[in-house]
């Protein structure tokens, strides 16, 4: 029997970069905010629980959570984010998939292949993200 799978969706992240008052997940790619597509993606897994982990006073943020009824959004207000998330999967048993709001060309295919990884091995979690190198000119 396969375990269910939930997805936790960090979008807690201030967007400073963005220099933009519109927070960075909002910002929106191919007509909608770029954490719908994340969303989006995410439910075509069909999990148990899409848990959105949101900065405290971020309400346009956790109400972009809300049309993806059951789903539930975690208020990172008084202990860390990761602390939040856990909360909010209290009882959940199955694999875990991690991923970030402001990466939405991360496919519902790739988060699949993430889920069997996660199956295959007996993960509990699953994180996918992107990294970004610093590189600095070198002298010469």
């Amino acid at each position: 029997m396969k375990l269910p799978i939930a997805v936790v969706v960090l979008a807690a992240g201030a967007g400073t970069r963005m220099k933009s008052a519109l927070p960075k997940v909002l910002h929106p790619l191919a007509g909608w905010p770029m954490v719908r597509h994340v969303l989006d993606n995410a439910r075509r897994l069909k999990p148990a629980r899409i848990v959105g982990v949101v900065a405290p006073g971020a309400s346009d943020v956790a109400a972009a959570f809300a049309p993806h009824a059951p789903w539930s959004s975690a208020s990172a207000r008084h202990r860390p984010r990761d602390q939040a998330a856990l909360a909010a999967l209290e009882g959940h048993r199955g694999p875990v998939l991690v991923v970030y709001a402001d990466a939405p060309l991360i496919t519902t295919a790739t988060l699949q292949r993430l889920v069997e990884a996660c199956r295959k091995a007996h993960a509990a979690v699953g994180v996918l993200g992107l990294w970004r190198a610093i590189r600095r000119p070198t002298a010469g």
